[in-house]
């Protein structure tokens, strides 16, 4: 379950520093590299890599810094959002393939 976790939680990261930095009205504010933090959860303890900004802006929200516990309720929310979000792709696909 935790490489699950830890997947969904990157990905979910890379999408926020990428907003962060499209939002930005800085044009020199970039990536620069990761940070490493052990999160704790019932399923176990995972290595998380964090993405940071240049200018050290960047103040992520599924994963908040310094947060290393209490994750499950934003990993489930997180998943359930993807799952609506998927599952009504799939049923506007079925209808256009009806039409």
């Amino acid at each position: 379950m935790t490489p699950f976790i830890k997947k969904l939680l990157e990905a979910s990261l890379e999408v926020e520093i990428e907003n962060h930095l499209l939002a930005e009205s800085e044009e020199n504010n970039r990536r620069n590299g990761r940070n490493g933090k052990t999160l704790r959860t019932s399923a176990g303890s995972f290595e998380l890599l964090t993405p940071r900004d240049r200018e050290g802006s960047f103040e992520p929200q599924i994963v908040k810094k310094r947060q290393t516990t209490e994750l499950e309720t934003k990993i489930l929310s997180t998943f359930a959002v993807s799952v609506q979000r998927s599952g009504r792709k799939w049923l506007r696909d079925k209808q256009k393939d009806l039409k």
